[in-house]
């Protein structure tokens, strides 16, 4: 599910059987969703630059580049990058 050996090992050390694992999955659980909605955002911009590439009719490879330069939606994902 995407844990690391070392967020498991963080999880389970020192947990008993009657323990309550409430408060630990809370802060795993709100660690790993900000790792996770990062992923998602990349991924998008990832799957959006490879839809572009795919519709790509360019003559050269620097008039591609400056298209994509150009792009609305790519432009927005210039921006959300910094």
């Amino acid at each position: 599910m995407g844990f690391t050996l070392t967020e498991i090992q963080l999880f389970l050390s020192g947990l008993r059987d009657n323990a309550p694992v409430g408060p630990r999955w809370k802060k795993l659980a709100a660690r790993k969703l900000t790792e996770v909605e990062q992923n998602i955002a990349r991924s998008l911009r990832l799957k959006s630059l490879l839809q572009h590439l795919l519709r790509c009719r360019c003559a050269s490879f620097q008039l591609c580049v400056n298209r994509l330069r150009l792009s609305p939606s790519l432009r927005l994902l210039k921006s959300s990058r910094r």
